[in-house]
């Protein structure tokens, strides 16, 4: 399995530069290792019961107490401050708002975040990562519950990850690419609006592996910040 971490900013705009309050879908680089593009992507704007701002992107990317900036190392975002390793899941202790890059890799426009749901059996999602861009027509499967040793996190440590929901790419295409971890996983809701269904893990080929919503609001207590 390839996670879907990894590569190097080079675009200029967009999910690229993103500026606070931060959206979904903007490319996030690891601070603990300056000039080497380390980059993953934000997943959903997300809030606590105590009202505390997060972004919330995928466990392998980083660490708590960990450092991020935005794609052009040109911003600070925030620092994490908790993890479950197991699922794939971090926050990131950030200025966020409920919006979403969409498009292609440099973020064309934005859509509005509407809420979350579970993740279905046979339902069709799509995931919006800084390298893809906006990728739909994947397919999930019946398999929620997928477990395995996955290839090397950030630092070079390999992860035992357990409850990811499996998906394929109907076409066969790659649902996802390097850099495109943590971001989001999303459902449509008519023409302007996205429901968050989870987080990108990576992908072996075809097939998709991601970390649903309703996971990580049982483990943290957080939903979605509305747009």
């Amino acid at each position: 399995m390839s996670y879907a971490d990894g590569g190097v900013a080079s675009l200029d705009s967009g999910r690229y530069e993103d500026t606070p309050p931060y959206y979904a879908g903007g490319a996030i680089l690891n601070d603990d290792f300056p000039g080497r593009g380390v980059r993953c992507t934000a997943g959903w704007p997300v809030i606590d019961g105590r009202g505390i701002s997060y972004l919330l992107t995928a466990g392998h990317c980083g660490r708590p107490g960990g450092g991020w900036r935005n794609g052009e190392w040109s911003r600070w975002i925030g620092t994490a401050t908790q993890e479950h390793a197991g699922h794939d899941l971090l926050l990131i202790d950030a200025s966020s708002a409920g919006r979403m890059w969409d498009g292609s890799n440099t973020g064309d426009y934005t859509k509005r975040v509407a809420g979350w749901d579970w993740a279905y059996v046979n339902e069709w999602i799509c995931q919006s990562g800084s390298t893809s861009g906006a990728v739909c027509g994947i397919q999930n499967t019946d398999n929620f519950t997928y477990a395995s040793w996955f290839d090397a996190d950030a630092y070079g440590n390999r992860n035992f990850l357990y409850d990811l929901v499996v998906a394929r790419r109907a076409d066969g295409g790659l649902p996802s690419q390097h850099g495109d971890s943590g971001g989001p996983v999303f459902g449509v809701s008519g023409v302007t609006d996205v429901v968050a269904k989870g987080t990108v893990t990576g992908h072996d080929g075809s097939t998709f592996y991601y970390q649903d919503f309703g996971t990580a609001w049982r483990d943290f207590g957080i939903t979605p910040k509305i747009g």
